[in-house]
């Protein structure tokens, strides 16, 4: 075996065993799901039935590899992938199956490496299993099987192929359901498999070291493979130690704690590691086997034998029959498919060779470092000599632009050099151009993939980091025309290029070009009859009602959720949301009318095109656009493939979305149960695609502010998605984040905070600080902290989220813009109005580019506006606003939605300060009606609306109903805000001018000694709500009659007191304050307030007015 291997061997190992190349990846969201030494598994959904764990090396993270690190690597990604496809073993029931090879292209590196596609488990790692409250719960018939299941894989590796595992661990055993629902266990993890191969049965392997796993006679000189394989029996005995009896916590027959260790059960590592060296561990699991009272004598007879068998101190004195093993355990040997071949093919991997025209269209569907990187590493072999192979595939590379230009003179020197003629390369491209109208998978689970047309591949083109976004669009354009000019224009893979030009402009914001570039190749699919004449792909082909059986069977089959017929529509059912409304057609633009009007159906790519263009459309913020495109693909693909295949119902939640966007959410919610349903009837209700369409339902019934609806259904999502998923998915992360949202609005704030700030947590354990999904939780926090009044801790968060965002280009992405908008409610706190207001102004025209003047955040943004406008004493202008803002909810959201709601009672406060309050209180009482039943009376937002409705009933002087609305609004902040809210303070000094009015003057006391000592404790002695409060409280007490009080309370809340007092301060400090004594900038100010009081107090005793004057001085 090669000992010297790099990407162009392992590559050459690859296309000898077949394995399939392709472009998915997997879902950094998902989590991680084990890390070894050298590698970490990840995990990826890539059909509703089929999940993949990928392999990959942890070098890929370093941004310096040295060479025998590198070879290292390779050496062992060669041994796996050699192992895993032996003839003898790739087929073994027990033995972890390899799917495909992808790659990971890692940021600022100019290296690629291959990542391994594996079957994934449905139970993890035998290790993992153990300790869940299912592995516990197994019996020790049950345990027993998992241990010969793992035996049958090693029968296979030492007696069929005569190679050692070198890594046999608990976490290298993977557990799997059958159909019937039993467990079962493979055994994976290969890469440092040894192998003796012809005359080399001496040559060495270096296992690695697994504590405590390793046998005693460990060392780091290597081993012969019979020696290896010794070593695999002990490891082997041992993991059956652990999975017998890892939870038993008794002493057995052992006479002390020494010779057996304490009374720790097996999870303890030191325990074993400790018996392991001391030489106790065979006694010690006798021991074990003789107080199991669960097995019958000739049972335990048959395990005492065997651990004196496997993990006897000397290596002389193990067994090395697997098949007398299985025995032994209670089981019988099962030979599977690929050990009844006794005859074994002996390959020597050195002389095998990489060419890169078998695997031409795979390759070029990769991204573009890799082909860039293996033209390196041929140009790197063929320094200084001459390699024959080598020299022919750079002189392919430079025929084809293969990882650099096309160079004509280039290839016909390497073609020399590599003692090749022109018919080599003429045969050469004939491969390649096989490849690239063949089909691209042969084996295993891609290839049902790929005939079912569930396999998506289009998401491996966009991973590039962001400076390398200008310089791919660059490259892709020229490899377009090298590709053209070998292979000719109209076929597949230019076809793809250009589909992935596209992405890599819409990655880099640049749509308007990606757009042209799709409606250029749309008119010529049209136009140019060379592509209808274009040879198909046999991959390309469609067929309808066919898949959608084919899939649908399949999914019955695995998830047996059905007693019924299959839910397959050849013909869309008549009731079905995605034919029953019309009417956009008869609206949509002309633009989308003549991008339809070139739909090719001969075309298989038309499809692809029209969705990729919809994206590019959603992108742009432009959704009226991208709606009729949505919808006619769904429609097509319904008709075509039934609405149960997953491309339909793709498609559908597409537009669902589109609908949600634009506010048109009785469509939106129409289409989602629509998809639910099929879902739960197909792949039952707890599958994670099912449970994702209900969180988006959910999300629906939400901005409907049908809150207590949108709860149950989350809640009981996320309860599912815990079971089915695990707690750390980043969709039931997504789902916990809409709980705490709908709590939010509920008006259980602190509730949600707390969830959103472990959210925030979770999310950055799981995808990382910088990622979106972090960011946009983060950003949650803050509405939350501004609902709470916490403006400093708002704006603290807005400004750390904006930091994080100054690497993405542009201003406009929602997330900053979200930012910009807690910037600007907090600058509108401090008071920066015309800051805020600049900031708004901003945040609104960004809003309208995105999704228009009727959107519902454009609306809300147009609100905000409006209110700082307001402030600043321009209330005609705020009143246009705030019209403009109702007559658009009303019209396109509905009169009960909050948006809506919102706008009625702040045009009624507008009103009041106009003194037109008829007008004012005819639009208060409409929201509290409409709220009521919209929001719950309980609800923050409703409580305002009531709030408002008392001050105009104040101003009315309608004293009695302003105070019993008044004390309703108050209990309902203390249970839902808190007694200390800011909220619940304004409501009681509020109510206390009520009662004052009423002269009811013990309880207005009570309530305004309340609210200033809550002032005092929250915001401080002399903050300005603060004086506020004791400045209203001393004019009632003037109207009392107790004037004395009532100057004093005048006195200590003046703004001349704390200007003296800063004064003071500042004297002692030696930092002068002058300016803080004039007030606002004005020596008459300062001097008029005292003479107001004076007057108001000496000489019109009786007069509030005079008295009121005054105080609007202070």
């Amino acid at each position: 075996m090669n000992l010297h291997n790099d990407l162009i061997s392992f590559l050459a190992v690859a296309q000898f065993y077949e394995i399939d190349i392709v472009s998915v990846t997997w879902e950094k969201g998902r989590g991680q799901m084990d890390s070894g030494a050298t590698s970490s598994i990840w995990q990826s959904s890539q059909s509703r039935t089929v999940d993949f764990a990928f392999k990959r090396t942890k070098l890929a993270g370093n941004l310096w590899v040295d060479k025998q690190d590198e070879e290292r690597a390779f050496n062992a990604l060669v041994s796996e992938i050699s192992v895993l496809r032996h003839p003898l073993i790739e087929h073994h029931q027990n033995i972890v199956n390899l799917e495909g090879i992808t790659w990971e292209v890692p940021p600022r590196s100019q290296r690629v490496w291959p990542v391994l596609i594996l079957e994934k488990s449905q139970l993890g790692n035998l290790e993992s299993f153990m300790r869940s409250e299912e592995g516990r719960a197994t019996t020790m018939h049950q345990r027993l099987g998992f241990c010969s299941d793992v035996a049958n894989a090693l029968i296979a590796l030492h007696s069929s192929v005569d190679m050692s595992h070198g890594d046999v661990k608990p976490s290298n055993a993977l557990v799997f359901k059958d159909g019937d629902g039993e467990s079962y266990a493979k055994l994976a993890d290969y890469g440092y498999a040894g192998w003796a191969v012809g005359n080399t049965e001496n040559a060495l392997v270096y296992p690695p070291r697994s504590w405590p796993w390793d046998p005693p006679e460990y060392h780091h000189r290597g081993f012969t493979v019979p020696t290896a394989q010794k070593m695999d029996v002990y490891s082997f005995g041992l993991l059956c130690l652990w999975v017998l009896f890892f939870d038993k916590q008794s002493l057995g027959e052992c006479d002390t704690h020494e010779e057996c260790g304490s009374q720790r059960p097996l999870t303890d590592s030191e325990l074993l590691d400790h018996m392991k060296h001391e030489g106790t561990l065979t006694r010690f699991a006798c021991s074990q086997v003789k107080s199991t009272q669960s097995l019958s004598a000739g049972k335990k007879a048959d395990l005492t034998l065997f651990f004196l068998s496997t993990i006897a101190l000397d290596p002389k004195e193990r067994a090395t029959d697997f098949k007398h093993f299985i025995t032994l355990l209670g089981y019988r040997w099962q030979p599977g498919p690929s050990s009844l071949d006794e005859k074994q093919r002996e390959i020597d991997h050195t002389l095998l060779h990489f060419r890169i025209a078998e695997s031409f269209y795979p390759l070029m569907r990769q991204n573009l470092r890799l082909q860039k990187y293996i033209y390196t590493c041929l140009c790197d072999r063929v320094k200084g000599s001459y390699p024959v192979n080598d020299a022919f595939q750079l002189a392919f590379c430079y025929k084809t632009g293969f990882g650099t230009a096309a160079n004509e003179s280039l290839s016909v020197h390497w073609l020399r050099n590599g003692q090749c003629s022109t018919q080599d390369m003429d045969k050469a491209i004939s491969l390649a151009r096989e490849t690239i109208f063949g089909r691209s998978n042969r084996n295993g689970v891609l290839l049902t993939l790929e005939n079912e047309d569930l396999l998506n591949e289009t998401r491996g083109i966009q991973y590039y980091e962001r400076d390398e976004l200008n310089a791919a669009g660059a490259d892709y354009c020229q490899l377009i025309q090298d590709t053209e000019r070998a292979f000719g224009t109209y076929n597949p893979l230019v076809v793809w290029l250009i589909f992935a030009q596209a992405a890599v402009l819409e990655a880099a914001k640049k749509f308007k070009e990606a757009e042209v570039l799709c409606i250029k190749l749309l008119e010529d699919f049209n136009n140019d009859p060379g592509y209808s004449g274009m040879p198909k792909r046999s991959d390309a082909i469609r067929i309808g009602s066919l898949n959608s059986a084919i899939e649908t069977r399949r999914w019955l089959r695995i998830e047996e959720r059905l007693d019924g017929p299959p839910l397959i529509f050849k013909e869309p059912p008549a009731d079905s949301p995605l034919f029953k409304d019309t009417s956009i057609w008869k609206d949509r633009q002309s633009s989308t009318n003549r991008i339809l009007d070139l739909w090719n159906e001969s075309i298989p790519d038309t499809s692809n095109l029209l969705w990729r263009l919809a994206v590019n459309y959603t992108k742009q913020g432009r959704w009226s656009e991208a709606e009729p495109i949505f919808l006619h693909l769904a429609k097509v693909q319904a008709e075509q493939r039934g609405q149960s295949h997953p491309a339909a119902l793709s498609t559908a939640f597409s537009l669902a979305t589109v609908y949600e966007t634009l506010a048109l959410w009785p469509k939106a919610e129409k289409i989602y149960l629509h998809i639910s349903q099929i879902q739960a009837h197909v792949l039952g209700k707890h599958h994670r695609a099912t449970l994702a369409t209900r969180a988006s339902l959910a999300s629906i019934y939400e901005q409907q502010d049908r809150l207590s609806e949108a709860e149950q259904l989350i809640s009981q999502v996320i309860a599912a998605q815990r079971s089915a998923i695990g707690e750390l998915d980043i969709s039931t992360l997504k789902s916990l984040r809409k709980l705490a949202k709908i709590r939010s609005r509920q008006g259980h704030i602190q509730m949600s905070l707390e969830q959103k700030r472990e959210l925030v947590d979770l999310l950055t354990r799981t995808v990382g600080p910088e990622h979106p999904d972090t960011l946009d939780a983060m950003s949650t926090i803050g509405v939350d902290l501004a609902r709470l009044e916490r403006w400093s801790e708002a704006k603290k968060m807005a400004i750390q989220i904006l930091e994080r965002l100054k690497a993405i280009p542009g201003d406009e992405s929602p997330l900053m813009i979200t930012c910009i908008q807690h910037l600007a409610a907090a600058h509108w706190q401090e008071g920066l109005l015309q800051q805020s207001e600049a900031e708004f102004r901003r945040i609104l025209q960004a809003k309208c580019n995105m999704w228009g003047e009727t959107h519902p955040d454009t609306i809300e943004i147009k609100l905000d506006l409006a209110r700082v406008v307001e402030s600043q004493g321009r209330l005609a202008e705020a009143e246009k606003l705030v019209m403009k803002a109702l007559e658009d909810g009303e019209k396109h959201l509905g009169e009960k939605i909050a948006t809506s709601l919102r706008a009625a009672d702040q045009l009624s406060l507008i009103y009041q300060k106009q003194s037109r309050l008829e007008e004012a209180e005819r639009l208060s009482v409409r929201a509290v009606n409409l709220g009521r039943d919209t929001l719950g009376e309980k609800q923050p937002d409703y409580l305002s609306y009531q709030a408002n409705l008392a001050e105009i009933r104040c101003s009315q002087m309608r004293y009695k109903e302003a105070g019993i609305i008044g004390w309703r609004v108050l209990q309902g902040y203390v249970d839902v805000l808190g007694d200390e809210h800011s909220h619940t303070n304004v409501q009681r000094v509020r109510l206390a001018r009520y009662l004052e009015e009423q002269q009811l003057w013990e309880e207005s006391n009570k309530l305004y000694r309340t609210a200033i000592e809550q002032r005092k404790r929250l915001k401080g002695d002399e903050h300005d709500d603060t004086f506020r409060t004791m400045r209203w409280f001393a004019l009632s007490l003037w109207d009392q009659g107790r004037r004395k009080e009532a100057i004093v309370g005048i006195y200590q809340s003046s703004k001349i007191v704390r200007a003296v007092r800063s004064f003071y301060r500042s004297l002692v400090s030696k930092k002068p304050l002058y300016w803080d004594l004039l007030g606002r900038n004005n020596k008459f100010y300062s001097l008029l307030v005292p003479a107001a009081l004076g007057i108001g107090v000496v000489v019109l005793q009786r007069r509030k007015i005079a008295f009121r004057l005054g105080l609007g001085f202070v």
